[in-house]
């Protein structure tokens, strides 16, 4: 069912487009805190480029950490 394809998505497996699609949709109205009706009608180039960018900031904020923690120790 759906809710199995949606546990192989987030397991990294591959799933149908649709249901990419769902997840790409859910995780940006969650990042973003938009409402999913809205964000249907928001441009699927800006919706990957906006969670490209959060992506890049978590990954610097990552770095930032280990940093601090390899100057404490």
């Amino acid at each position: 069912g759906k809710s199995r394809d949606i546990k192989k998505a987030l397991q990294g497996q591959q799933v149908s487009p649709n249901i990419a699609m769902d997840i790409m949709l859910y995780t940006y109205c969650d990042l973003f805190k938009i409402n999913p009706v809205d964000a249907k009608n928001t441009p699927i180039e800006l919706v990957v480029k906006m969670l490209a960018i959060h992506g890049q900031v978590k990954a610097l904020e990552m770095e930032e950490l280990d940093k601090v923690k390899r100057q404490v120790k």
